[in-house]
């Protein structure tokens, strides 16, 4: 027997014997990569979890931008209603909630385009009373 025909023989004897072995170790790899993987993308804080949080993030900071300029507004409508000579507080008291001064009277306006109309309208020669 040649030294080459040796070296594959035991080439082939250690082989077999690391097959086993190797073969565990791959799926050891393979199934510690897996759990990585779900760790990095779907666990607590994964890449899903991350971009939901941001998209989170994002709205609250439109809602706040939001509040602020309501904010502003309001503040500004109060120091209107505050100075003492605006006649601001009145406007909202009679226009908002219907109050008026003692003596005033309340004319209602009814707009015509709002109310259903119950036939057609009269000419005008005849909606005119004659002597």
């Amino acid at each position: 027997m040649t030294a080459s025909h040796a070296n594959s023989g035991f080439l082939r004897s250690r082989r077999r014997k690391r097959g086993p072995r190797r073969r565990n170790l791959t799926w050891l790899y393979v199934a510690g990569s897996l759990v990585l993987l779900y760790a990095m993308l779907l666990g607590d804080s994964g890449l899903f979890r991350i971009l939901q949080t941001q998209q989170d993030v994002q709205a609250l900071d439109d809602r706040l931008q939001w509040v602020d300029a309501q904010q502003v507004r309001l503040e500004a409508r109060l120091d209107e209603l505050r100075q003492p000579r605006s006649f601001m507080l009145e406007k909202v008291a009679r226009e908002e909630y219907g109050m008026i001064r003692p003596g005033d009277r309340v004319i209602h306006v009814i707009d015509q385009t709002d109310r259903p109309m119950s036939g057609p309208p009269l000419p005008p020669r005849l909606s005119q009373s004659t002597p």
